[in-house]
């Protein structure tokens, strides 16, 4: 679609697009959704609060590659003061 014409969005398509847009990508979302641009497709699911996962931080992308022990909060010393007040 070329975007000069507004076309509504249905209450099937609403559905869908809530289901889909977090996990699918922009050419599989075009393809789903012919009637509407990829800019619309976009805002749309902004102006209804749909929204992508954020990616996974690069520090946790290497500590799952390279198995990196998760910090110990019992050696902490916030913990220590938690357990003495005990």
């Amino acid at each position: 679609m070329t975007g000069q014409t507004h076309e509504p969005w249905t209450n099937m398509e609403m559905a869908r697009l809530r289901r889909d847009y977090p996990v699918k990508s922009s050419k599989q979302l075009e393809a789903a959704f012919p009637r509407h641009s990829l800019g619309s497709i976009r805002a749309t699911a902004r102006k209804h609060g749909v929204r992508r996962p954020k990616p996974v931080s690069k520090y946790l992308a290497y500590a799952a590659r390279h198995h990196v022990p998760a910090f110990d909060f019992s050696s902490s010393i916030a913990a220590r003061m938690l357990q003495a007040a005990e």
